[in-house]
């Protein structure tokens, strides 16, 4: 069992805090925090709880947000643009009742090149003319980049999706030492970000492979990982991770094969017979 001490040296690792830190030190060398221990349980749910900048990466809320800021100020500057031209009632509407901010994009595209061929030479100097419409292109290219940009983070957030509920699903069949009033899904995403930090603190990552549909283990520079020449596997690094975590559950046994636990329920898309991870592996390729 940790004392208060090692908790608060802990919590500063992971922090990225040195244990020089001079108020650090301060706070860990006080009269008696040898002396108050601190129970695993509470522990691992704290520590299970807080996010690192490795952990904040993968998070999928995160990712979600930032993504609608990003797409927003491309639909923003589309709106611009089209305000710009004064396009007919109908035009705005076009664009704007459109879901999809590449669709939005394309539709700007053919309504100005409309009004081009409409306005003709004759109405506006031809030099005028084509530096406007170079300024536009200029704008569109810049649109297009930004979505494709989007389109790359969309793929990633699918792969990151779909390594989170093959982990989710790995994590599940353990059985861990928290009392039986914990939710499963507190567990689970304890022993996640213990398995997330320990990835961050020995340079390794999982990944999605979508071609063999599961996750796989590597290094940082994309190599695969060995120890003692032998290759390391994604659920051996897991088992070892949470192991040394003190996490699982030894009752009836050693705790090296641990007895399942309830999986967390997957919601299944309406209509249709393909499962969730099935749908989201159609969504990746297409984005390819």
């Amino acid at each position: 069992m940790a004392t208060l001490k090692d908790f608060i040296l802990k919590l500063a690792k992971d922090a990225g805090i040195p244990e020089t830190n001079a108020d650090l030190t301060a706070i860990v060398n006080s009269e008696g925090i040898e002396k108050i221990e601190v129970q695993p349980t509470i522990e691992n749910l704290i520590r299970g709880s807080l996010m690192n900048i490795e952990a904040a990466k993968n998070n999928v809320k995160l990712a979600e947000h930032f993504k609608a800021q990003t797409l927003n100020g491309i639909d923003s500057t589309i709106n611009s643009i089209a305000q710009e031209f004064e396009f007919a009632d109908s035009d705005l509407a076009d664009i704007s009742t459109t879901d999809k901010t590449g669709k939005r994009l394309a539709i700007l595209k053919d309504k100005i090149k409309a009004t081009y061929e409409k306005k003709g030479v004759g109405k506006k100097d031809k030099e005028e003319i084509e530096k406007e419409r170079k300024e536009l292109n200029d704008k569109i290219k810049a649109l297009e980049v930004q979505i494709e940009e989007v389109k790359k983070s969309e793929a990633a957030k699918f792969s990151n999706d779909l390594k989170d509920i093959n982990l989710n699903a790995y994590l599940s069949t353990k059985k861990y030492i928290f009392p039986e009033d914990v939710p499963a899904e507190v567990a689970i995403e304890t022993a996640k970000n213990l398995v997330n930090r320990k990835l961050s603190e020995k340079g390794l990552k999982i990944v999605y492979d979508s071609n063999k549909k599961q996750n796989a283990l590597f290094t940082n520079s994309d190599q695969l990982p060995y120890e003692n020449n032998t290759l390391i596997s994604t659920g051996d690094f897991i088992d070892s991770v949470l192991a040394e975590g003190k996490l699982l559950s030894v009752n009836g046994g050693n705790g090296s094969q641990p007895q399942p636990q309830p999986q967390l329920p997957q919601p299944q898309p309406a209509g249709g017979n393909a499962s969730m991870t099935e749908m989201m592996q159609m969504q990746l390729n297409a984005l390819k």
